[in-house]
């Protein structure tokens, strides 16, 4: 019954994407949130690709249609962009096309099509209004979830951690922080009341499924993306802080006290989780991370140019870790490098070219830059300093958001004529 209602919703998420394409990219925004309560569908990995399809079809009749609005623009990012998936080909077609888990060339070029799209289709403010509401709904009900199946314990190896409705606690971490960044923005913008409060209430839950998930990663972007937007708010008004930290202080009081005994467990390095022969995880001066980030950068001096091919770095690390693990699928938890060591000084000088054409569409706008764009750059900001601890480098959401910079620098003129948005 449950299957057949997903089912049911999917076929009506595909005729709304078919008639208004821009729904194809807010499904996709909200299904990234939902990864782990999709179901399944035959000879794909999950439903991207049906959305991304629909959204392509809907794109080609609409743009037949309509005038210049829905025509593809030419973009520093996307230039890179592009240059750099044909780089993931060329530099190891084996690895890119059948070299491990998944069709890599398939994956990087469905991130690109979607960034292209995105680019495109998000061309008014009451699209990305639309895109937030229904992103920071979404995470809402992941991260309330994840606190009420989560188990504290006082220590971290204790603990049972939930991450919501997403695939794991880190991403989990890092899509709270964007949707939280966007409920600001949504209940500074609102002029009814209860919009406002029900953004409010959305934040503090966002901020409480941060701190539940026990990622020393997420909490330091959650303190950092906080301290960045006061700090660039600030000359607007602090009454829009004060709401909802008087929300989360008073949720935290119901929030046992076995939480922050675990956090000051999990920082202080307090206690290991091993691995093998001296594999140490959790401490923060004797961390795994730095280990396997020694392991890619000895990759990369066998391979400086090309690397060893995408998605290569799992199958080659153990020849090159200073221990054994029993449990050797590991990513470099790092995108940087794990590029570096996958697609070589060339890959991952075409991906930093990328990220940072992205943020200057986000930045460049230096005559009267409206919340929005602040916001969106917060955002990507995030996700970028994320990927220091993750490899993200094909993350959905990020991909997202360097199609959306695209978008709020093309449309700059709608988009500045429409502040006040859909409220």
């Amino acid at each position: 019954m449950t299957q057949l209602l997903f089912y049911a919703l999917i076929g009506g998420g595909l005729i709304l994407i078919l008639l208004r394409p821009y729904w194809g990219i807010v499904l996709l925004f909200v299904s990234v949130a939902l990864t782990e309560t999709l179901p399944e569908f035959p000879f794909i990995d999950s439903i991207f690709p049906i959305f991304g399809l629909a959204t392509v079809l809907g794109f080609l009749v609409k743009s037949f249609q309509s005038d210049n609005n829905l025509l593809i623009r030419i973009e520093w990012n996307y230039i890179f962009a592009l240059i750099f998936v044909l780089w993931i080909l060329i530099s190891n077609p084996t690895a890119a096309i059948s070299g491990g888990t998944r069709n890599w060339i398939f994956t990087f070029i469905q991130l690109f099509v979607l960034a292209l799209l995105t680019g495109i289709l998000m061309n008014d403010q009451k699209k990305f209004n639309t895109l937030m509401f229904w992103f920071v709904v979404a995470l809402g009900i992941s991260a309330f979830n994840g606190i009420l199946n989560s188990s504290i314990a006082g220590t971290r190896m204790g603990s049972d951690i939930e991450a919501g409705l997403l695939g794991g606690k880190n991403t989990a971490a890092r899509y709270y922080i964007v949707a939280g960044l966007f409920a600001f923005y949504l209940q500074k913008i609102s002029k009814k009341a209860l919009k406002r409060w029900f953004m409010r209430f959305a934040m503090a839950v966002l901020i409480i499924g941060v701190l539940f998930t026990l990622s020393r990663a997420g909490l330091a972007l959650l303190v950092f993306s906080i301290g960045l937007v006061a700090f660039l708010e600030f000359r607007f008004s602090w009454r829009q802080f004060v709401p909802v930290v008087l929300m989360t202080a008073i949720i935290m009081f119901i929030i046992p006290d076995e939480l922050f005994s675990t956090y000051y467990s999990v920082i202080s390095g307090g206690e290991f989780e091993t691995g093998g022969r001296g594999a140490v995880y959790s401490s923060v001066e004797n961390n795994i991370r730095y280990t396997l980030w020694d392991s890619a950068f000895k990759m990369w001096k066998s391979a400086p140019v090309t690397g060893l091919g995408i998605g290569q770095f799992s199958f080659n690390v153990a020849y090159y870790l200073p221990f054994s693990l029993a449990y050797l699928n590991l990513g470099a938890h790092n995108m940087f490098f794990q590029l570096l060591a996958e697609t070589g000084t060339v890959g991952v000088g075409l991906f930093l070219l990328t990220l940072l054409a992205t943020y200057r569409n986000f930045s460049g706008q230096r005559e009267g830059v409206n919340n929005i764009n602040r916001i969106w750059m917060i955002a990507f900001v995030v996700m970028v300093l994320g990927g220091l601890t993750k490899h993200d480098h094909y993350d959905k959401l990020l991909w997202l958001l360097v199609g959306s910079s695209v978008a709020l620098k093309n449309y700059w003129p709608n988009i500045k004529t429409q502040l006040n948005g859909e409220n």
